[in-house]
């Protein structure tokens, strides 16, 4: 079994470098290196008497060559005496605060350097105290916050202060429930009022939300958060496997994958009734949804009909059809957002997976890509890995005494997959259609290589994070998911390999076992 620790992941054929001074060189004669030594010792030795001048810098960067607005972004004042305000103001003038920073088109003034005090309505702003030294700004954010019961009042102004006679900018109002959520909720909406108006008409990114998967709950579900990582909370409660979230243009609709009582679904969650919605089932293992920049249709790929291939419906999941009948596997469909009218995928129809593009209808299917692998492979196994790693090709090695030897797994951009948790998330592979829930690892095509073993190791049934007695292939026998492990090496802990309802406990077999001189 290939060592996947660290330690053992070199690249050959790459030998000691030594670098100085800008020259690179690998083995070196002792002739040559005493060359060097005396030309760099009479460098050094001229660089001792010659003046020092100023050095050259480059700089990189994004707007370079234009001056960024100086902004000062002083802390909103409470309008009212409620006990909520503290907190409140808090979160509120520590995102906007942050929102504006983040922007990296501003030059935010330092609150070091701003007047003992800061204005809450326009009546107290002090123009000369602002657009003077210290803080020397330009534009001025302040207004007043204020929970009154149970709701909440913000007041938001954006000024120019070194415009006296007409200085106002922006002037927004807002209301919304007394938590910190709303509070941190508005703060986005005024940084991203200022950053439209002052960043050339560019919509800032202050209310995005992230759609990520997360098992701190005991099951793998659909988590959100604010762009900057903030307001984290659980959307979906599946209570089994759920991964490749894919959120709908208009912010509405959830789809994404997760695992059924007997294969991979592809369900939809509606962010505003706060609910799974309706989505039909077609059979067989779904998986990667991804939505059409006009948000009325859904491309994936599903072993419906027996290879994976893509498909697309409706947002229903109604009205499906084909759009590649290759034998695959095709997967991972993605939509040209600027036009709508081209879908990219990976497949594997010529024997390694590549990058295809075609129209939204299925025609014009063009190659894009044309990656080598980096060694020739003895034999292949390919696989659909979770949607995080995408299509997976196992590299094997026929061995002594007709043994195989899992090398490496491989990406579908060439590069080998090394890290533990990766390896051991590379489990759901595509099912036989001869034999429905059997899973296959690998292909072959000389059965010389293979041989029949009645060794009681096989018969042994391990339960999650126990070590692995000897390095192989090891096959969930309740779901038939199949993982590869190193001699010593835990088996998938319960937290990281779950089963929906109906599928039995946990359990371990070895199916493979790889031998290792």
């Amino acid at each position: 079994m290939h060592d996947m620790s660290p330690s053992n992941l070199q690249h050959p054929g790459y030998g000691p470098t030594v670098s100085f001074l800008g020259f690179s060189a690998g083995k070196m004669t002792l002739k040559i290196l005493r060359k060097n030594l005396v030309a760099l010792l009479l460098l050094l030795t001229s660089l001792l008497v010659l003046p020092c001048f100023p050095q050259d810098w480059i700089r990189t960067g994004t707007g370079l060559g234009v001056d960024k607005v100086r902004v000062a972004a002083s802390d909103f004042k409470p309008s009212t005496q409620d006990a909520n305000n503290a907190a409140l103001l808090k979160t509120f003038n520590d995102t906007l605060w942050n929102d504006l920073d983040n922007a990296g088109i501003f030059d935010m003034v330092s609150k070091s350097f701003y007047p003992l005090e800061v204005p809450g309505n326009p009546a107290e702003v002090r123009f000369d105290a602002w657009s003077g030294p210290p803080p020397n700004a330009s534009m001025l954010a302040f207004g007043d916050l204020g929970a009154t019961g149970n709701n909440l009042l913000v007041h938001g102004w954006l000024y120019d202060v070194k415009n006296v006679g007409s200085p106002q900018v922006l002037g927004k109002q807002y209301t919304d429930a007394a938590t910190t959520d709303a509070a941190r909720l508005i703060a986005h909406k005024f940084a991203n009022e200022i950053i439209f108006r002052l960043g050339g008409g560019i919509p800032g990114i202050a209310e995005s939300k992230v759609f990520f998967v997360s098992d701190r709950s005991g099951h793998k579900e659909i988590w959100a958060m604010d762009y900057d990582g903030s307001n984290q909370h659980q959307v979906t409660h599946v209570g089994s496997i759920s991964l490749s979230p894919r959120i709908s243009p208009d912010g509405s609709r959830l789809a994404f994958s997760s695992l059924g009582k007997s294969s991979w679904e592809i369900l939809m969650y509606s962010l505003d009734l706060n609910r799974l919605v309706s989505f039909s089932k077609l059979g067989g293992t779904n998986l990667s949804p991804s939505w059409s920049p006009d948000g009325t249709k859904l491309a994936f790929s599903s072993s419906h009909g027996g290879e994976s291939n893509i498909y697309v419906t409706d947002v229903a999941g109604l009205n499906s059809h084909r759009l590649t009948s290759d034998r695959g596997p095709d997967v991972g469909p993605t939509w040209n957002r600027k036009t709508g009218a081209q879908i990219a995928f990976v497949s594997g129809r010529t024997g390694l997976p590549q990058v295809y593009t075609m129209e939204a209808d299925g025609t014009n299917v063009q190659r894009v890509t044309d990656q080598a692998l980096r060694a020739r492979l003895s034999s292949l196994a390919m696989a659909e890995g979770p949607p995080r790693i995408g299509l997976i090709v196992g590299r094997f090695q026929p061995v002594h005494w007709g043994h195989v030897r899992l090398i490496e797994w491989i990406r579908a951009d060439g590069a080998a997959v090394s890290h533990p948790r990766d390896i051991l998330e590379i489990s759901k592979l595509h099912p036989a259609p001869a034999r429905k829930g059997v899973t296959t690892v690998a292909m072959y095509k000389y059965g010389n290589y293979l041989q029949q073993n009645n060794h009681n190791a096989f018969d042994s049934i391990l339960t999650p994070g126990t070590a692995t007695p000897d390095s192989g292939i090891y096959r969930c026998e309740g779901c038939g998911d199949e993982v590869a492990s190193n001699k010593g090496n835990p088996l998938p802990p319960q937290n990281h390999h779950q089963h929906a309802s109906g599928q039995g406990a946990i359990r371990w077999r070895m199916i493979v076992f790889a031998q290792q001189r």
